[in-house]
């Protein structure tokens, strides 16, 4: 079991954390960003946010339940293959050792199901996962039951709940109980995965028992302190239990007062405070409908009425959710009936609706009404603190958006033609790319994030926000020029593929890559005077370096241009170019890099060397005044109101500088990034 479970993580580390943070564009609550200037950092988080890697926090109550539902499909699966690896591997051993002289040790992969090419995305192990489930079920719904199996699992099998129509509720403590629930249920709860946990007393499993003893659905329970979870519900082969049993479930939940923390779809049941009668109880998820309407209620978690099938949703205008609210995956033409307020996220993508009207007042979270048929955002609320996306939709204006997003606003692959009425502050990223915008008129004046508006019909950059953040992004557009670019852009600035002529107007400073090839230049004029990381300007029609940026902390790629010499090239790292700069008067000297080819690394010019060493020393002060804070904040005297380092603090900063400075020197002799 150890070494099963040890696989099993090892898979998940890798291929379930890509999954969480990369594959799912529309549930990413549980993923919070972290900036930069949140106290009590740990030192690993402020290096990559400095580098520009997103890091976040990870909130596994946040996880929508049918994520979780996949997840807990696909670990049973890898643990029945992952056990059936481990077994065949002991049995070949065992049987060299019948064989052989001298005796073989078992040699097992803990990497086993990572590397297997069947499991190497999320993806295509559920595809795998799914298709043994369906396997397991059919082959339990044709098993007669083995009354040997019946018999043995007898003295661990303990009614505790009769109900009506010979219906009981048992506990099954022993693992030939287990084995026999697994056996026909399809599921695997037997086969030792769970027998350890329950012997202990960690978990407790109860079965759902027709008069014949048959199983029909299979409850995991969990002791949280003084409560008791449900934490999964299962049908044949992991399904939600069949309608016809569900009702059983629900009255024995509610008698014996669990809590639910997992399934609570395949449950039914929904936990609600009734502020008339100041009671708290599970109601049925499928006649909140009928509850009286003289009173408001307030739902105690999330609401899910996902995957329904609903043509309209029940009237719960009288309804607040504490939790988020999710309506996503059905037939729905209207919001009207959805709950009036909502504390966490509001989904209802993937349905037929044409406008938001009828959508709660006020989100907490996200809103997300992508993927619909709307023409109008009429009903939206006007502002959202997370993010709100109604991409995919048949948008030719953003008319009634939310006046203020704090994360995302994305509204691409739409027939935008212009942003007038858009949200004029985002704290995340702007996406309006895949439209038919030919101005950015009416785009917010500050972007926290990124702004993406590539793959429009952009002739001007007029109206463009700014402050940018993260990336700016205007590629494969009709751009002639950059006037009224952001001034300020935190990451990448990307022009590639337009018509530009010039570079006038573009931001000063770009806090990472500048990239502005497969344009039409003849020129660098209006360059950015500095770019923290690498300049590109292939595949245009330079002839020099004149107007090029004074500084370049990375490297140049001018592939594919006449350019005739290397005079006024930039301080950089080292330069892409079809002609060898060994040969110019003003390369000093340089090597050609055979690791990337055709890049060459620049050395010994002075003039590169002196303003180097002037980047050098802003940095060997940035780091002291950074250090020196970090220090006087954990040892200090206050001596006339100044911070004054005791004698010990002065001795630790005086060796840590020291290794600093000699690092950032062996560095700079590789000619790396600072």
């Amino acid at each position: 079991d150890a070494i099963v479970r040890s696989m099993l993580l090892q898979w998940c580390k890798h291929r379930l954390r890509s999954h969480l943070s990369e594959d799912l564009p529309e549930h990413r609550d549980f993923l919070q960003p972290i900036k930069a200037d949140e106290p009590n950092l740990p030192t690993w988080a402020e290096r990559c946010l400095k580098e520009g890697k997103p890091i976040h926090r990870f909130e596994a109550n946040k996880i929508p339940s049918n994520l979780t539902e996949n997840i807990g499909m696909i670990r049973d699966y890898l643990y029945s293959a992952a056990e059936s690896y481990v077994n065949k591997t002991l049995a070949r051993v065992k049987d060299t050792n019948a064989k052989g002289k001298e005796e073989v040790s078992p040699r097992l992969r803990i990497d086993y199901l990572k590397t297997q090419e069947a499991y190497d995305t999320f993806a295509k192990t559920l595809a795998e996962a799914q298709e043994w489930h369906d396997i397991m079920a059919k082959k339990a719904e044709k098993k007669k039951r083995n009354e040997a199996m019946y018999q043995a699992s007898l003295a661990g099998t303990h009614s505790v709940m009769k109900l009506d129509n010979g219906m009981e509720v048992v506990q099954l403590t022993t693992p030939e109980a287990l084995d026999y629930e697994s056996e026909y249920m399809g599921h695997c709860v037997g086969k030792g995965e769970y027998d350890k946990d329950v012997a202990s007393g960690k978990i407790k499993i109860y079965s759902l028992r027709d008069a014949d003893g048959m199983p029909h659905a299979t409850l995991e329970i969990r002791k949280y302190g003084d409560k008791e979870e449900v934490y999964q519900c299962k049908g044949k082969g992991n399904k939600a239990p069949i309608a016809e049993y569900r009702p059983y479930v629900q009255e024995f939940i509610n008698a014996q007062k669990f809590e639910i923390t997992g399934d609570q779809k395949n449950i039914g049941l929904v936990k609600i405070y009734d502020t008339k009668t100041r009671e708290t109880k599970y109601y049925d998820v499928n006649k909140l409908s009928d509850l009286p309407k003289d009173r408001e209620y307030v739902v105690k978690g999330d609401l899910d009425l996902s995957d329904m099938n609903l043509s309209q949703l029940p009237d719960l205008s009288n309804f607040t959710v504490e939790g988020s609210f999710n309506c996503s995956n059905n037939n729905l033409t209207s919001l009207k009936g959805a709950p009036k307020k909502v504390g966490g996220s509001f989904w209802c993508f993937r349905n037929e609706l044409t406008s938001l009207a009828g959508a709660p007042e006020e989100v907490g979270g996200n809103f997300y009404c992508n993927n619909n048929c709307l023409i109008t955002l009429t009903g939206a609320p006007q502002v959202i603190k997370g993010n709100f996306r109604c991409a995919q939709n048949n948008l030719k204006n953003l008319l009634c958006a939310p006046r203020e997003v704090g994360g995302d606003f994305s509204c691409d692959y739409n027939q935008l033609t212009s942003l007038e009425s858009a949200p004029q502050k985002v704290g995340g990223d702007f996406n309006c790319n895949y439209n038919q915008l030919t101005s950015l008129e009416g785009a917010p004046q500050t972007v926290g994030g990124y702004f993406n508006c590539n793959n429009n019909q952009l002739t001007t950059l007029k109206g463009a926000p700014q402050k940018v953040g993260g990336d700016f992004d205007c590629n494969n557009n009709q751009l002639t020029s950059l006037e009224g670019a952001p001034q300020e852009v935190g990451r990448d600035f990307n022009c590639n593929n337009n018509r530009l002529t010039s570079l006038q107007g573009a931001p000063q400073e770009v806090g990472r890559h500048f990239r502005c090839s497969n344009n039409r230049l003849v020129s660098l004029q209006g360059a950015p005077q500095k770019v923290h990381g690498n300049f590109y300007c292939n595949n245009n029609q330079l002839t020099s370096f004149q107007g090029a940026p004074q500084i370049v902390i990375g490297g140049i790629e001018c592939m594919w241009n006449p350019l005739k010499s290397f005079k006024y090239l930039p301080v950089c790292d080292c330069v892409a170019s079809d002609i060898n700069p060994t040969y110019d008067p003003d390369i000093l000297q340089c090597e050609f890099n055979n690791t990337y080819s055709p890049y060459y690394r620049i050395k010994q010019n002075p003039r590169f060397i002196k303003e180097r060493q002037e980047i050098l020393d802003e940095k060997r002060a940035e780091v002291y005044n950074k250090i020196r804070r970090k220090e006087a904040a954990k040892n200090v005297s206050p001596i006339k109101g100044e911070i004054k380092l005791k004698r010990s603090g002065k001795d630790k900063l005086t060796a840590k500088i020291n290794i600093l400075f000699a690092r950032i020197k062996q560095r700079m002799n590789r000619n790396n990034d600072l």
